[in-house]
């Protein structure tokens, strides 16, 4: 089947299976895993509506429909997938095990999921040849899972756990190895061109594949990070940046630093709040929701969707991107509520100690991370910014981002925001240049939203400080580890004052600590191992609640839980 060089070349060097960023142990971790391999022996259940059997239908059928609808990501042509090995055997690289093994939720074929893939792995029909691929939608990342004695708990719209990074690499070296190797490009060939199969066809094939790993390659040195990200964690603003302004624009003096991975955010609440990402530099408002469009046109990119910069003009700019599917998926999360604690699962709640803890909360932690009763969770919210300097969590990914600067290329001299603004300088703002690109996209491929110059007023967030955002804590027991950057293993670690929390800890096992509400430190089959002395990784600040007694620690943690 043919395969368009421009999104190989694009989609695999600046999508999510690029290779980096590398780090020096990436390669031998891969060998160490073992997760998943149990998965099969527990009992799940579907959280975020409850427990009865109504309930698990309700949740089951919101992540089949949430999970396998395209947002126009296209990593990999579908017949790629399905026949690409694994870099040292001759396992199928997209085997439930091999995907286990990265941290990705694997499910089993369904009417909405017909190969059988992992949640968040969608099939996307190219507009213009009708090919299919591979693609990644929203809940690759924003689908959880804990794990208690022989209980299994999927919860919708929390933090997941993949290792984007290690299964990146993986890729590449798939890639490479099936081109260095006869007999593995011999059984790619087979099953890719099928009855197709030819020496012309399979001469077109390999060049096709020699461009798409040099391509990979080349990603992992404009992606590469000064410490590894580790399952759960990436550096989304970096690999969109890149991706759009050295590879779509063309301009390979334009790297964008991948060294501030983040945790990655749960998603109920994200569609009320006025604000939102870690550092709140991206707003929701606007009418027809333009500026969630934006944000989530933004994601897409980051995650395998291509667009041209090169086709502008009064149309737009051309994309792979579904803005019809991300609006539904918008819809979506705009309805997901909080996943409420499991006491038939974790232990009941002490209500003694929760109304203790409630006091304790409104006078260490309400003054940034606003209460939100259960019966208000889908009102709107204005998020409290916490600048760096007073929080003094780790600064890397609050400064990188607004300090960000690229060379504009051939967009130098349009306006701003695409239709509207001061014209872009030949050096500019990267968050100016993504805020041009995506609305030029919308232009082309939503004809039906306004992007008046008024309406793109309302829907930009201006930039003003480096800072966090404190979000509300409905559902935060779901969402370790915490901190912005994920370097903090466990709620009761967090309460501690910094000197005392954790300096190592294991990460990507799945297991749940109640008591401490996170995942347990020290699993043994967790394949990373956290490491807070490293650039973008220090556990500092957020000291609200460091004189607390450990008694009063727990009765926090237990109104925590009950939110």
């Amino acid at each position: 089947m043919p395969i368009k060089t421009l999104s190989i070349l694009t989609l695999l060097a600046a999508g999510l299976l690029s290779c980096g960023p590398r780090s020096s142990d990436s390669k031998d971790r891969k060998k160490n895993l073992v997760r998943g391999e149990s998965e099969a022996s527990l009992d799940e259940t579907c959280l975020n509506w409850g427990v009865s059997e109504d309930d698990q239908k309700d949740c089951r059928s919101w992540v089949e429909g949430f999970s396998f609808r395209s947002q126009g990501s296209q990593i990999l042509p579908l017949s790629w997938a399905k026949a690409l090995e694994t870099p040292k055997g001759k396992d199928l690289f997209f085997s439930n095990q091999n995907m286990n093994s990265f941290g990705w939720i694997t499910r089993p074929p369904s009417e909405q999921n017909e190969h059988g893939l992992p949640i968040g792995f969608a099939i996307d029909i190219d507009r213009l040849d009708n090919q299919a691929w591979v693609g990644l939608t929203c809940a690759a990342c924003h689908t959880g899972v804990i794990e208690h004695d022989d209980q299994r708990m999927l919860i919708p719209g929390a933090p997941g756990l993949a290792d984007f990074a290690l299964f990146r690499d993986q890729v590449h070296l798939a890639l490479d190895a099936t081109k260095k190797d006869a007999d593995k490009f011999d059984r790619f060939a087979s099953k890719v061109l099928g009855e197709s199969d030819s020496d012309v066809e399979r001469k077109i094939l390999f060049k096709k594949l020699e461009v798409g790993t040099k391509a990979a390659e080349s990603t992992s040195v404009l992606n590469e990070a000064l410490s590894p990200w580790g399952p759960g964690r990436i550096d989304a603003f970096a690999s969109i940046l890149n991706k759009l302004t050295n590879l779509s624009l063309g301009e390979s003096k334009n790297v964008v630093p991948a060294n501030a991975p983040t945790s990655l955010p749960h998603l109920w609440g994200t569609s009320q709040s006025d604000v939102v990402q870690w550092n709140g530099v991206v707003s929701n408002g606007g009418k027809d929701a333009l500026g969630k469009l934006l944000r989530n046109t933004g994601e897409v990119i980051g995650v395998g969707a291509d667009i041209l910069l090169e086709t502008g003009s009064d149309d737009g700019y051309y994309s792979t991107i579904k803005f019809e599917n991300l609006q539904y998926l918008e819809n979506e999360v705009y309805n997901l509520p909080p996943p409420a604690w499991p006491e038939d699962i974790l232990g009941n709640l002490d209500g003694k100690a929760i109304k203790r803890g409630k006091e304790l909360f409104f006078n260490h932690c309400e003054k940034c991370h606003t209460y939100i009763a259960p019966d208000q969770v889908f009102d709107p919210y204005e998020a409290v910014m916490v600048d760096v300097e007073s929080v003094g969590t780790d600064a890397f990914m609050a400064k990188g981002v607004i300090d960000a600067q690229v060379l504009s290329g051939s967009l130098e001299g349009k306006p701003r925001y695409y239709n509207t603004g001061s014209p872009l300088d030949r050096k500019d703002t990267a968050l100016d240049v993504l805020k041009h690109s995506v609305i030029g996209a919308i232009e082309n491929g939503a004809t039906d939203i306004d992007i008046s110059e008024e309406n793109i007023e309302k829907a930009l967030s201006p930039v003003k400080e480096a800072a966090y955002k404190a979000r509300p804590l409905n559902g935060i027991w779901a969402t370790a580890p915490y901190l912005h950057n994920g370097s903090v293993p466990t709620l009761y670690d967090l309460l501690l004052p910094a000197a005392e929390r954790p300096k190592e800890f294991n990460l990507g096992g799945r297991v749940y600590d109640p008591k401490k509400v996170g995942f347990q430190s020290e699993q043994k089959d967790s394949s990373f191992r956290f490491n807070t002395v490293k650039p973008g990784n220090t556990n500092t600040g957020h000291e609200y609640a460091a004189e607390l007694s450990d008694d009063e620690r727990y009765d926090l943690l237990e109104f925590l839980k009950s939110l």
